[in-house]
């Protein structure tokens, strides 16, 4: 099964269920074709889950970065942490700066125009790179192409800034392709 990241987008977007963004849509037309990985259909919805914790109507761009750092385990996660970003440290700061008042919302989280610019731009650090697979660490990537936007810039707040964690990212990279080698 594939899908581009404009379509999870679009499927995140009209779905009420995270889990309904992992089903394949009819293609309407030739697109690359890249392969969604488990791992960052679970990032969009653990981002769902934790924008609608946090009582927001959109799943914002720091969202995904909230979920990129709950990740059980992962690339992302791995470079994010190899350049000390703190989860808890970072989660204080999402929530103080995002937060709304109020009870989460009832009716479908939509996927705000920042986030769509993140999900899409994940396909081009698929294809930059040559991966023939989106995963967790396309998503930080793109978010950090999205100079400014407040997730980026949060991550320059808490000390990674965007070339290091780029080369961050590509070490955890190197080193799983050298893992998978052995």
């Amino acid at each position: 099964m594939s899908e581009d990241a404009a379509t999870l987008a679009a499927r995140a977007e009209r779905s009420s269920d995270p889990t309904e963004v992992t089903s394949s849509p009819a293609r309407t037309r030739e697109e690359p074709q890249v392969m969604i990985t488990g791992a960052a259909r679970d990032v969009v919805a653990r981002a769902r889950r934790e924008a609608t914790r946090l009582g927001e109507r959109e799943v914002q761009p720091a969202h995904l970065l909230l979920a990129l750092l709950e990740a059980p385990a992962g690339l992302a996660r791995e470079a994010l942490t190899d350049l000390g970003v703190d989860a808890k440290r970072t989660r204080r700061l999402i929530e103080r700066e995002t937060a709304t008042a109020g009870a989460p919302p009832t009716e479908p989280l939509a996927v705000s125009a920042a986030t769509r610019v993140v999900l899409e731009g994940s396909l081009a650090e698929s294809q930059r790179l040559c991966h023939g697979h989106l995963g967790p660490e396309h998503l930080l990537l793109a978010l950090l192409r999205d100079d400014e936007g407040p997730a980026a810039e949060l991550l320059v707040r808490l000390g990674a800034a965007p070339a290091d964690l780029e080369d961050a990212v590509c070490n955890v990279l190197k080193r799983a392709d050298f893992a998978r080698s052995l």
